[in-house]
């Protein structure tokens, strides 16, 4: 029997802290990273610096997408903030260690 999505996506939304935005993240991600990236990293976690109102995005990546990332870095933060609001994201960390299977 087939699962509905949100059984694989909750446990998602609750690390990441589960507001609105952190769910249009999850469900938007392909538009966010293209279609050629996204089956080779997902979105990590996302951390909140308090003290500097700054949100810092981790991507887990293969290695040969981490690469190509590190270089549309700036392009990646710019549709997630046009897509979410002005300066919602403002760092991108890219981490080696994603798995097709995870």
């Amino acid at each position: 029997m087939l699962k509905h999505i949100s059984y694989s996506i909750t446990p998602k939304i609750k690390k990441l802290g589960g507001d609105k935005k952190h769910r249009l993240l999850i469900t938007h991600w392909q538009d966010f990273v293209g279609d050629d990236y996204s089956a080779s990293c997902r979105l990590d976690k996302i951390t909140f610096f308090k003290k500097q109102n700054q949100r810092c995005l981790t991507i887990s990546a293969d290695r040969s997408c981490a690469t190509e990332l590190e270089y549309h870095r700036d392009d990646i933060m710019a549709r997630i903030n046009a897509f979410l609001g002005e300066d919602y994201i403002t760092q991108i960390r890219i981490k080696q260690g994603f798995s097709a299977q995870s």
